[in-house]
């Protein structure tokens, strides 16, 4: 399946959604180094990756959504993006660097909540813990101290006997109970203040117009 198949599929779900129309958000990395997000101009690349950019630009007019990463996510590009239709969800875009990839990692918090899952309602009171709260980029961090517990794991004996999904458990829970005795927890903004539908049109026209303001001074 090629990009515009893809988009077009995309484009056929999102429009058969009804009103009031709810939140959305297309995010991921759609490699296109030669666009500039502010001016939605294209300079240079492949015809390919042109029409790409064309397709995306159609589709976040047509839905009304905003590419809101401004950040290199891989050397001086970006090429990871996110789009969504309510901007004032986001409470912070950051990204951060990781070893398993030579993109880096965007972290985006949202004021969006998690629907309840009556699975676990036996366990609501429990505290849980998972990488996502921790701040990674702290300065306090004390990697060595992190490096040598995870050096000193025996790890043939915590995975030994254990089926593959196990074993990613056992992983994982013992590289995170690590993390969360050295890493500090990420410290979160309060909620915005929801705005009305109305307003929040009003936004995104006078962002289409500030865009076309910026090419034709360009130009």
């Amino acid at each position: 399946m090629n990009f515009s198949t893809c988009m077009d599929a995309i484009t056929a779900e999102i429009t058969k959604l009804e009103c009031p129309q709810p939140t959305v958000i297309i995010n991921g990395d759609f490699n296109l180094p030669n666009v500039n997000w502010t001016t939605t101009n294209v300079y240079g690349g492949t015809s390919s990756g042109r029409l790409q950019a064309n397709i995306l630009f159609s589709l976040s007019e047509q839905i009304f959504s905003k590419q809101v990463i401004n950040i290199p996510t891989r050397q001086n590009n970006i090429l990871d993006l996110f789009f969504t239709t309510n901007e004032e969800l986001i409470n912070d875009i950051h990204a951060e660097q990781t070893l398993m990839s030579d993109h880096k990692v965007l972290v985006v918090n949202t004021t969006l909540r998690m629907a309840e899952n009556p699975i676990h309602r036996d366990n609501e009171n429990t505290p849980t813990k998972s990488f996502k709260q921790l701040n990674f980029s702290h300065e306090e961090i004390n990697w060595s101290c992190i490096n040598e517990q995870v050096n000193n794991i025996k790890w043939e004996e915590k995975i030994r006997n254990l089926d593959p999904d196990q074993m990613y458990t056992q992983i994982l829970t013992t590289l995170l109970n690590i993390c969360d005795t050295h890493i500090p927890k990420r410290v979160y903004r309060k909620r915005r203040t929801k705005i009305p539908r109305d307003r929040k049109i009003l936004m995104r026209k006078r962002t289409k117009l500030s865009k076309k303001l910026a090419k034709e001074l360009n130009t």
